[in-house]
């Protein structure tokens, strides 16, 4: 206070307490002042806290997401499936993997380090993951909700197959350890909900094997293509791969399994297309096809197909979206009685040929003449060979001679009969069960047994249970904590 007004004020002494009333006021609102300034600033450095805490919080959720994400986008077959509880038409839980059609453990296909164990013992879980000591992680739910209308079927590469729902919490300032630690006045905890798009997955996208074999390896036999074995015990080393200009095939294991064979059509009636059966057409009484009988435009022992008159069938490949028109046929056995026979097939047609029994008489051969003939519109997997028969089957060649093709045989053995002078094999794509090594056909020769020339687009099919595509997520949303 200035000292004349002090001096003023006590030479006034009839003012006196007016003035010790003023100083005592000012002194108030002063104090008064200072009390809200340090409140508002407590309650901006506890909002700031907590704002922290949330921010942590969401930060831990966020981190388990990623993890789930990271999971299902190496084992995408669990996105089709359900954690806790299954309401969908899958009837597999991640509780139990192995019962889901086409899971398979980390094998050498997948060099995974998310093993099935980690999987049901931590990822199948709905206890709190430790990020560090004070903050945690849990799975709430992954539900999956099929497309109710998928736009074709089957469904083609990149549709939409269906949608998961991944729910994790997240919380810091914990006190305690594991699915054991408690929440404390500081705790803060986080729900995040996002949707993610389940597609089915474009074959294109892998590799496509010229060699398919789901049991053993190839023996000595060489393939100048890709190699796609199921079988972790066979020797990848074992497997002699040709190269040409410009490739640079493998030989590698997969977890995919062999595709279906598609349905056959119906068999053919009056002028309608549909199937043809071989049967018998020209040797009454035989069960199978005897070529040695067949006569076709006076050529003997030649049976060209498309014959006249065959009418053809239109069927979708699912992996291009295309229809084209094929002509369709069946038989139980392809044979010849005696001497040589031979199956032509016509320039430009499309044929599938679906076989019940066996193909392995040397005698008989398939005039394909793709080679250095495609500006005849000439591919070899425009003839399709589906091998429908029992395990046990067999499709034999003789090695003088190439059949060009694309062969599906998921139950028998394929091979090469002899060395042929390295002129004798497939030319297209063969996926069997196994390679024949046994003294039946004798596949064991150091020649060239499949040279490659097809690829999934031409094949028009996709392997068994291909785990879907997971799209990036389209929505994100931070719920209440329930």
């Amino acid at each position: 206070m200035n000292p004349r007004l002090k001096l003023a004020l006590i030479r006034h002494t009839g003012e006196q307490g007016f003035a010790s009333v003023i100083a005592v006021g000012v002194g108030l609102v002063m104090m008064i002042i200072g009390l809200t300034m340090a409140l508002r600033s407590q309650s901006d450095v506890a909002l700031s806290s907590t704002q922290r805490s949330t921010s942590r919080a969401l930060s831990a959720a966020e981190v388990g997401v990623t993890r789930y994400q990271n999971l299902l986008n190496i084992r995408r077959i669990l996105a089709q499936a359900e954690y806790p509880t299954n309401t969908g038409t899958n009837t597999s839980l991640w509780s139990n993997p192995t019962a889901i059609p086409g899971y398979s453990s980390p094998t050498c296909a997948s060099g995974s380090s998310i093993t099935t164990s980690t999987i049901t013992g931590t990822y199948a879980s709905s206890d709190w993951q430790n990020i560090d000591s004070k903050t945690q992680f849990k799975l709430v739910s992954y539900t999956y909700t099929p497309n109710p209308s998928p736009p074709n079927n089957p469904a083609l590469a990149n549709d939409l197959l269906g949608t998961g729902t991944l729910t994790v919490q997240g919380r810091v300032n914990i006190s305690g350890n594991g699915n054991s630690a408690t929440n404390t006045n500081s705790t803060s905890t986080a729900q995040l909900q996002i949707k993610i798009p389940i597609k089915k997955t474009n074959p294109i996208t892998t590799p496509t094997p010229g060699v398919w074999v789901s049991s053993g390896a190839l023996g000595n036999n060489a393939v100048q293509g890709d190699v796609s074995l199921n079988d972790c015990n066979a020797n990848l080393s074992s497997v002699t791969i040709v190269q040409d200009t410009g490739t640079d095939y493998k030989a590698r294991y997969t977890s995919n399994d062999l595709p279906e064979i598609p349905t056959m059509p119906a068999l053919s009636s009056g002028n309608t297309g549909g199937t043809y059966n071989l049967n018998n057409v020209k040797s009454p009484g035989r069960v199978g096809l005897d070529l040695a009988l067949a006569t076709n435009n006076g050529n003997n022992n030649t049976l060209t197909l498309p014959r006249g008159g065959d009418k053809t069938v239109a069927i979708l490949n699912p992996v291009t979206g295309i229809t084209d028109n094929w002509n369709v046929y069946s038989a139980t056995d392809i044979y010849t009685s005696s001497g040589q026979a031979k199956i032509k097939i016509a320039n430009n047609a499309k044929v599938r040929l679906y076989v019940s029994g066996n193909f392995n008489d040397p005698n008989v051969s398939i005039d394909r003449g793709c080679s250095g003939n495609a500006g005849a519109g000439c591919t070899p997997t425009d003839l399709q060979i589906y091998g429908t028969g029992p395990v046990g089957s067999e499709i034999c060649l003789n090695g003088t001679n190439y059949i060009e093709a694309f062969i599906l045989a998921p139950n028998y053995s394929v091979g090469v009969q002899g060395t042929g002078g390295g002129k004798g094999g497939y030319k297209g794509a063969v996926w069997t069960k196994q390679w024949s090594n046994s003294s039946g056909c004798g596949s064991n020769t150091q020649n060239t047994a499949v040279v490659q020339m097809a690829d999934w687009s031409s094949i028009g099919l996709s392997p068994k249970n291909l785990p879907p595509y997971i799209d990036a997520s389209n929505s994100w949303t931070k719920q209440a904590v329930q």
